[in-house]
């Protein structure tokens, strides 16, 4: 590996037309998690159906293993290549490729982008992880993310951007995107196929694929930044909590020189219900440290208590009873109006030292009630190196 980075590093320097830069960050150390185990569980002197499902699955309702769980490893092992290459009359390409898993079991891709510059803007086309609006993007102060937490997990999509300048403080985006169903974890489609090639018998389900076009605008003047962003989707279902209408969201920061404050908000209308989530968040830097916290709270409400056929499938550990069906609901029309509204909260605590501009030592805390089912609170405390190259 190192004889070959050492090559492509040479081929870079040697080039006249292309610039070759490789990165990459590893993030070592210890993570200490507990997850709540749902409230009256089988045996329980009043078992609750939540709370019997739970104890069957063994998991907790973020569908995590529940109890508690520790250890040292890696948490991070990403290596990143990035080719730049001058085209004359104003004109670049940039490519970058990522492998953003690199461990003993092997090498997993990660994000993969194209963009060419013009006189008039940037041409982009990514396959990427969605960012966690609520903890990156332009505004940010570098706080923790709750994704997978308060705020909903990260998916993945596929997206065509043009960026153009409207002011020397004010850029537009108008992009169009190819991404997974709201809460899905799973790849784009891929070339050739698309959001559209999605069949329709999953529609609700995790796994469904939603096209989405947008328009973003992003200011920065001075100590101020602020950033806003309008989605809209296509394929939506009425009736189906999980499928989505359209997003809309907006994120601030202002450096105040002592401390950052950043505020963010997303509201996503679903096919059932509406889902809120926000964020405040201070940054404070002090000599070699940096210190941040963050509030957040994700309201769920006027959902149909429908999530769609992936829920009505027969499960073995529920004795071959559906999820709906273990409720007492049901497989064709849910859990009934309002059944799955929630009001969930969360804070977050990191204190980072750096050592020097690429290598820093960080501390984390993150506390979030996931559920209102719940016997307590979820936590997860994390102590870890991490060294950028």
């Amino acid at each position: 590996m190192k004889k070959t980075l050492v090559a492509l590093a040479a081929l870079a320097a040697t080039s006249a037309f292309a610039q070759v830069t490789i990165t990459g960050v590893v993030e070592m150390g210890f993570d200490s998690t507990h997850h709540s185990a749902l409230l009256n569980p089988l045996g329980s002197a009043t078992p609750s159906k939540p709370g019997v499902i739970g104890d069957a699955l063994g998991l907790n309702a973020n569908g995590k293993p529940r109890g508690d769980s520790s250890g040292l490893g890696v948490d991070t092992a990403e290596l990143d290549f990035k080719v730049i290459e001058d085209l004359g009359a104003g004109y670049k390409m940039i490519a970058t490729m990522q492998f953003d898993t690199v461990d003993r079991s092997g090498v997993v891709g990660g994000d993969t982008t194209m963009t060419l510059l013009t006189p008039v803007g940037a041409l982009a086309l990514q396959s990427v992880r969605v960012a966690d609006w609520l903890s990156t993007g332009a505004a940010n102060i570098g706080q923790l993310g709750m994704d997978g937490r308060t705020n909903a997990s990260r998916g993945y999509q596929d997206i065509v951007a043009f960026v153009t300048k409207l002011a020397p403080t004010t850029t537009i985006t108008l992009s169009h995107g190819e991404n997974a169903q709201f809460g899905a974890t799973t790849a784009g489609l891929g070339l050739g196929t698309g959001a559209a090639g999605s069949s329709l018998t999953n529609a609700g389900a995790f796994g469904q694929q939603q096209r989405n076009n947008g328009i973003a605008i992003t200011y920065a003047s001075g100590p101020f930044i602020g950033n806003a962003q309008y989605l809209s989707y296509d394929q939506s279902i009425d009736g189906y909590d999980l499928s989505i209408k359209n997003v809309a969201r907006a994120q601030a920061s202002y450096d105040f020189g002592p401390a950052k404050l950043f505020a963010g908000v997303i509201n996503t209308a679903l096919g059932g219900g509406n889902l809120v989530n926000g964020v405040l968040a201070v940054g404070v830097p002090t000599g070699n440290w940096y210190f941040t916290g963050s509030v957040n709270n994700s309201v769920l409400s006027g959902t149909s208590g429908y999530l769609g056929p992936i829920f009505a499938q027969p499960v073995a550990a529920l004795g071959g009873a559906s999820v709906y069906q273990a409720l007492g609901c049901s497989n064709t029309t849910g859990c009934g109006a309002n059944s799955l509204d929630s009001n969930t909260a969360g804070y977050t605590l990191s204190a980072q030292y750096n050592f020097s501009k690429s290598t820093n030592a960080i501390m984390s805390y993150r506390n979030w009630a996931f559920n209102v089912n719940a016997v307590d609170r979820d936590s997860e405390f994390e102590l870890a190196l991490v060294k950028n190259f």
